[in-house]
């Protein structure tokens, strides 16, 4: 009758300890880097629960450390710590199930050695310096056949013997900390290489003519991609952009219409910052243009081509890592001929975009 009682008990309180320790949520505490004398220790707190495995990458040189079975991880974040052949250390999310840390090495590597201690995982970094090798390789030892001792004879009364003093081992002292770093991280940014967006502004044309049949600005508006560089401060940027006008001809004041389009090539330099991205660069243009009349007008429109060049500059806003705001100016210097005209086709341009970046 007992047993029948104890083992429904004893059922339910192991299901319930099961249940409570999947309902605990597994994190990884902290990480704590200290700069000894003789090597570099890197200390990783988490949970008990956590796997791990490690490897090491070539070109360029990684230890690399992947944690499963983890809820809670720091930020994707890295710290440059430039000693005992570690640049730095890097934080990231591979898998959705997998968070990495990377130790990115110099090409020189470091002996390191991952133990297992209580509060979780330690990485320690050392470099064998050439005279330490020296020391380690010990050179081969001659073998000599022993000489039998003398045979000793007793001290006399007036011979004093003293005993021989104790040589004191010299005092070990702690090894001296230079730095002890408690999470002094910098967010890492993900590297987006690839954009596309949409863009509006006005188009202030410079020939007087155009001012007096158009006004003095068009709007426009098209779509813009860019490709980040392995430089990464320099991309390449394409843009494809539409402005129609209409007006009247100054003389007889008949209707008369404007369509251009204008297709951008540029190599920009960036200089990334925290939340913003100023950018800055030189360009080619092909403009094709077309201008219609209506009434009695003895053509019935002029098309045409040209190739010009641009500087533009601006600002990137980033929203969040994948979503920016875009604010620019772009001179364009670009002249035809039209009837044995010269027109200046070039101008400024004023405008702002909403840009996706992948």
């Amino acid at each position: 009758m007992k047993k029948n009682i104890l083992l429904p008990v004893l059922i339910t309180f192991m299901s319930a300890t099961l249940l409570a320790q999947a309902g605990q949520s597994k994190i990884i505490k902290k990480i704590s880097i200290q700069k000894l004398e003789s090597r570099l220790s890197v200390l990783i707190e988490f949970d008990r629960g956590i796997s791990y495995e490690s490897f090491t990458l070539i070109g360029p040189n990684r230890l690399v450390i992947d944690f499963m079975n983890v809820d809670e991880f720091l930020p994707r974040r890295s710290m440059d710590i430039n000693s005992f052949q570690v640049k730095r250390i890097r934080i990231g999310r591979p898998e959705p199930d997998i968070h990495r840390l990377v130790f990115d090495l110099e090409e020189e590597l470091p002996q390191y050695e991952i133990k297992e201690v209580d509060a979780g995982l330690e990485i320690s970094f050392r470099v064998i310096k050439t005279e330490e090798l020296k020391k380690e390789i010990k050179p081969p030892v001659e073998i000599k056949k022993e000489a039998k001792p003398p045979e000793k004879t007793p001290p006399t009364v007036e011979e004093k013997t003293t005993p021989a003093k104790e040589e004191k081992e010299p005092e070990k002292t702690a090894p001296k900390v230079e730095d002890v770093i408690e999470e002094p991280w910098e967010e890492i940014k993900e590297e987006k290489r690839f954009s596309i967006g949409v863009v509006t502004g006005l188009y202030f044309m410079q020939d007087e003519a155009f001012q007096e049949t158009y006004g003095k600005s068009t709007f426009i508006f098209g779509g813009e991609s860019s490709f980040t560089l392995p430089l990464k401060f320099l991309d390449v940027w394409i843009s494809f952009k539409h402005m129609q006008d209409s007006g009247k001809t100054t003389f007889l004041e008949e209707d008369i219409s404007l369509r251009m389009t204008d297709i951008s090539l540029s190599l920009r330099y960036l200089i990334d910052l925290e939340n913003i991205t100023p950018f800055l660069g030189p360009g080619v243009d092909y403009i094709y243009y077309k201008e219609s009349y209506s009434g009695e007008f003895p053509l019935a429109s002029i098309s045409d081509s040209e190739v010009g060049f641009h500087v533009q500059g601006g600002t990137y806003y980033h929203f969040s890592g994948f979503l920016s705001a875009k604010l620019y100016f772009k001179y364009n210097m670009i002249k035809t001929t039209i009837e044995d005209l010269t027109v200046n086709l070039g101008g400024t341009e004023w405008g702002l975009g909403l840009i996706f970046r992948f």
